[in-house]
C-alpha cells in the first residue's frame, strides 16, 4: 500500500530545494519534464511485460472477451504513445499512466 504522505513530503522537499538553492521555477520544470520523458521507456516495457503475462493467460480461452478487449485497446493505445510520444510531458504522463493501469487492472481480473 502506498504512503499517502510520501507525495506531500516529496513536494514539500522540492518547494525547500527550490526555496534554498535559488533556482527559479522554469529551471526545475524543464529538470522535471527531462526526467518524466525519461521514464516512458520504462513505461513502455512494463506495460509490454504486462501484457505479455496477460496474453498468456487469456490464451486458455477462459476469460470474458469484453476483457480482451480492452486490455487489447489498452495496449494498441500504450503502442501508439510508446512510438509517437506527446511533447507535452504531463500530457504523456497522465496518458501512459492511464494505459498502463488499464492493463494492469485487466492482468489482476485475469488471474482472478
Amino acid at each position: 500500500m502506498r504512503n499517502p504522505f510520501r507525495a506531500g513530503a516529496a513536494a514539500l522537499a522540492l518547494a525547500a530545494v527550490i526555496a534554498v538553492g535559488g533556482c527559479n521555477v522554469s529551471s526545475v520544470n524543464g529538470m522535471i519534464a527531462a526526467d518524466a520523458s525519461k521514464s516512458l521507456p520504462t513505461t513502455c516495457s512494463l506495460g509490454a511485460a504486462a501484457h505479455a503475462a496477460f496474453a498468456t493467460i487469456a490464451a486458455t480461452g477462459k476469460l470474458k472477451l469484453a476483457l480482451v478487449s480492452q486490455e487489447a485497446a489498452a495496449f494498441a493505445g500504450l503502442q501508439s504513445l510508446c512510438r509517437n510520444p506527446p511533447t507535452d510531458v504531463a500530457s504523456m504522463l497522465i496518458e501512459a499512466a492511464s494505459i498502463y493501469a488499464t492493463i494492469t487492472a485487466s492482468l489482476k481480473s485475469a488471474r482472478q
